[in-house]
């Protein structure tokens, strides 16, 4: 949990959270008890770790298995409203040279089902190559979980 993470008016706490395969920035509404998702709406970024919250700035960092973490601000919306966060980044991203070699993967979290229970896995292909192997790295369980960083 980040020093700083209240909203301006001390009604919401501002959160990193697991959800499912990823952390997630969350919203807590401590009058009504409501939980709002504020990071990947539509199409998944990656995993979200929060900085810091100041005058209903969120200060967040970003990243995926293809790509290496983004520091990003957002200005919190009013609540109800998560959807509509703009993010925007803030840092130069220089790490993506030294890191080009992960933009020739791609991935995405697949969900599986099975005896009525859905689980998530963290599916990563490389853009290019044929007959190439599969390696397994099971993650998760009762113990602890695996994230799309």
């Amino acid at each position: 949990t980040a020093a700083r993470s209240w909203s301006s008016d001390s009604k919401r706490l501002i959160l990193s959270n697991g959800w499912c395969s990823k952390l997630e920035l969350i919203s807590i509404d401590i009058t009504s008890g409501d939980v709002e998702k504020l990071t990947n709406h539509g199409q998944c970024h990656g995993t979200w770790i929060l900085f810091d919250v100041s005058d209903d700035e969120v200060l967040a960092v970003v990243s995926a298995p293809n790509r290496p973490p983004n520091v990003l601000l957002g200005r919190l919306p009013e609540q109800g409203d998560a959807e509509k966060m703009v993010w925007v980044r803030i840092d130069e991203a220089r790490a993506i040279e030294k890191r080009r070699h992960l933009i020739d993967f791609s991935w995405e979290i697949v969900q599986i089902e099975r005896d009525g229970a859905v689980y998530e896995a963290i599916l990563m292909t490389p853009n290019a190559g044929a007959n190439l192997p599969l390696v397994v790295n099971p993650h998760g369980g009762p113990h602890g979980a695996s994230f799309a960083m």
